[in-house]
């Protein structure tokens, strides 16, 4: 979203393009702040389905509109975790389960089946108001067909499948022709030639997901193609040069880097490692994940309202280590009292979240560690804040030590691959620890606690190295490197 938005205030016309199909994109893209002329999705393009406007299409009216004996099924939550409001309809042999997206008020999907819970098909609905997917199952289950719709109901694209979700063929039916294609990466690379080609031609389109990196490579028009990495290459962050074992959603352009004009890495010690592993003359160009517009109404320290409190900002995740966090924030307690841990983020691994809840229990931290929703309002959080911890096995760049220092927020992190070494500088806008030493990273909290006039000057130097990361910097790495010229191309 930055990242466009940059472009963007460079008069630089740019998309975010989706290629993986999802009936909610424009709810959610639209409260993201996105247009139809800032995204595009592939399904919508070859459905037809561009600057549709929204019809209504409740639960309600086609409640009313079918018989049979109806049972209120109240609110859950579906698959991708969105609250829905479902109802039963039984009418001789036949049921229906039909679901209503509880923000937008749509429909969103109806099954049916028969009585003897046998789903015969699975209709899915845009949030638009309009069907656009009809999904044939087999009497096991297993999907045999996808039969995409266009809003007008003509049927697009026909996907069938065998042993069950692998793909056998797909029917593409563009300007009154139809393309077959046999797997996913042909009909995105089509979907991208397409683009491309509609834009002109020499577009830079950049994979930011790993789905859609070998379809990248595999265009026939000219493009300028990237891969951004986004994460450590490798299985083991501490072996990036001798791992066997490569991240699987950079496996693909590590080990075909010529069939890309090049890669992007946020940090430069990355780029040097991939370049020293897999070729010194791969052109790897160091571009920072994201930008921060530096504060120009600097908050003092005394003026914060959370001394002694321990910032994180990470998901609840292996990688993250916050177990060992909370082991710090005890080892500092021990000396500031009234430490507090303040960790926001929401769960993504379940076993990690009860590890540290146990960590919290055994390190006698209950009522000391202060767990936090996701917030989109992070900013209000930093303002108030006097310290941030990272606490990572690793890293591909650190947005949060960035968004951090912006708002003169000291930082104390492990140095680990890769990120704090490059954003961190030693006494002048926080402090780097040795990889897992727990006990110097509580030491030099404590020194910050304890010593106002440090935290202060750890302040100031935080809101300056912020400047560094300005979208007016970030802007000259991709203008640079990438060779934009605004009246020329397109970013894609």
């Amino acid at each position: 979203m930055k990242r466009l938005q940059l472009f963007l205030d460079h008069d630089v016309p740019a998309k975010i393009v989706t290629t993986n199909y999802y009936s909610r994109f424009h709810y959610d893209f639209t409260t993201n702040g996105l247009t139809d002329d800032t995204s595009l999705n592939m399904f919508d393009y070859f459905l037809d389905n561009l600057h549709v406007p929204i019809q209504k299409n409740d639960a309600k009216h086609w409640l009313d509109a079918h018989p049979g004996e109806q049972t209120d099924l109240g609110e859950e939550q579906d698959g991708n975790g969105v609250a829905v409001h479902g109802w039963r309809i039984v009418n001789g042999t036949t049921q229906q389960l039909i679901r209503e997206d509880v923000k937008t008020g749509q429909i969103s999907s109806i099954v049916y089946g028969t009585t003897a819970n046998v789903v015969q098909h699975s209709e899915l609905f845009d949030d638009r108001g309009f069907k656009t997917l009809d999904i044939i199952v087999d009497a096991a289950g297993h999907t045999q067909e996808q039969r995409f719709y266009s809003h007008d109901g003509t049927e697009r694209i026909l996907w069938r499948f065998k042993d069950n979700k692998v793909t056998q063929s797909i029917f593409l039916k563009v300007n009154d022709e139809q393309r077959i294609f046999m797997n996913n990466d042909g009909l995105i690379s089509y979907f991208l030639d397409t683009i491309n080609q509609a834009a002109g031609g020499d577009s830079l389109i950049i994979s930011d997901r790993y789905e859609n990196t070998p379809a990248l490579a595999h265009m026939k028009s000219k493009a300028r193609r990237y891969v951004f990495i986004h994460n450590v290459h490798v299985a083991d962050p501490d072996n990036p040069l001798h791992d066997p074992h490569l991240n699987y959603n950079y496996a693909y352009v590590l080990q075909h880097p010529r069939e890309f004009n090049g890669m992007i890495t946020p940090t430069h010690h990355q780029a040097w490692d991939i370049k020293t592993r897999f070729g010194k003359g791969l052109n790897v160009v160091v571009i920072p994940s994201g930008s921060v517009d530096p504060i120009r109404t600097r908050i003092p320290i005394i003026n914060r309202p959370l001394r002694h409190h321990i910032l994180s900002v990470a998901r609840i995740s292996p990688e993250k280590r916050l177990d060992t966090l909370v082991k710090v924030a005890a080892m500092v307690r021990e000396k500031v009292p009234d430490t507090i841990l303040d960790i926001y983020g929401f769960v993504s691994d379940r076993k990690s979240g009860i590890i540290l809840n146990n960590t919290v229990k055994t390190t006698n931290m209950v009522g000391s560690v202060h767990f936090h929703d996701y917030t989109d309002k992070i900013e209000d959080v930093y303002d108030d804040s006097t310290l941030l911890a990272l606490s990572s096995r690793n890293e591909g760049f650190g947005l949060a030590l960035i968004e951090a220092e912006a708002h003169g927020v000291p930082l104390v992190s492990f140095d680990i691959n890769y990120g704090p070494n490059e954003i961190i500088q030693n006494g002048v806008n926080g402090y780097l620890v040795e990889n897992a030493d727990a006990e110097t990273m509580a030491a030099r909290i404590i020194d910050i606690f304890q010593n106002p006039f440090l935290n202060q000057k750890l302040s100031d130097g935080a809101y300056d190295a912020a400047e560094k990361f300005s979208p007016q910097n970030v802007w000259k790495a991709w203008a640079q490197i990438a060779k934009l010229d605004p009246a020329a191309h397109q970013e894609v």
